[in-house]
């Protein structure tokens, strides 16, 4: 093995753009215990962040997991020069996208836009992150906020890309010619129905909700459909 890796005292090995090990003698061990018994002098950290950060494939395959079993017969490879792996937020999805707007499948526990100023990791950030992934650029393209959905609520969430799109979508918002449906699984035992409210910007707390002034905010309907009932719980 020394003599098919050139480096330097205390450094890691160079950039290598195929594999340099063939684990033909090796039993079944783990990922981080075949690069190390390869690569003298190095830590289990150090050989474990050369997994973690996508330096390494087996038989040509990205493995992340620096405890994944080794085939015997494998090929295990190094590229010092490998990108980071894209970090993808669980639940997050590209569902549609064209000159006028983009569509997305918000996760529970992100807001879907700041609400201070400092605030990051926003839906309007998971967009321009997987733009940029995708060797886009990421702030030339605006995004325009049309609606939103509350940071515990998942969900498909659409942003405009030009004024002409902002505009259609508030129409469409306005008249609502947009159904939502809502799935939520609700203590007790809840029964079908139908609630009437009149909705604001603002309750009196900073915090979007409904008042029974009827002169104020905008009509909403909700009905409300039992799918399934469980044990302590309505679906």
């Amino acid at each position: 093995m020394a003599d098919r890796i050139r480096r330097s005292a205390g450094a890691m090995p160079p950039t290598l753009a195929r594999p340099f090990v063939k684990a033909t003698s090796d039993e079944r061990i783990t990922l981080a215990a075949a690069l190390r018994t390869r690569m003298a002098g190095q830590s289990w950290n150090a050989v474990r962040r050369l997994c973690e950060t996508g330096k390494v494939r087996v038989d040509g395959a990205l493995v992340l997991d620096p405890a994944a079993r080794v085939r015997p017969d494998a090929d295990i490879g190094i590229n010092m020069a490998a990108p980071r792996p894209r970090e993808e937020v669980p639940g997050f999805r590209m569902v549609f996208e064209d000159g006028h707007l983009v569509i997305i499948e918000k996760p529970a526990g992100i807001s879907s836009v700041p609400f201070e100023k400092k605030e990051t990791g926003t839906a309007l950030d998971l967009i321009r992150s997987h733009w940029r992934a995708n060797n886009r650029r990421a702030t030339r393209t605006p995004l325009y906020t049309v609606h939103r959905l509350d940071k515990e609520t998942s969900g498909l969430l659409c942003f405009a890309k030009t004024r002409l799109g902002e505009r259609g979508l508030h129409q469409i918002f306005q008249r609502h010619l947009a159904t939502r449906t809502y799935l939520a699984v609700a203590h007790g035992l809840v029964t079908p129905g139908r609630i009437e409210s009149r909705l604001i910007p603002d309750r009196g707390d900073g915090l979007r909700g409904s008042t029974r002034d009827q002169t104020q905010g905008q009509h909403a309907v909700t009905n409300i459909e039992v799918l399934e009932r469980l044990p302590a719980v309505t679906y």
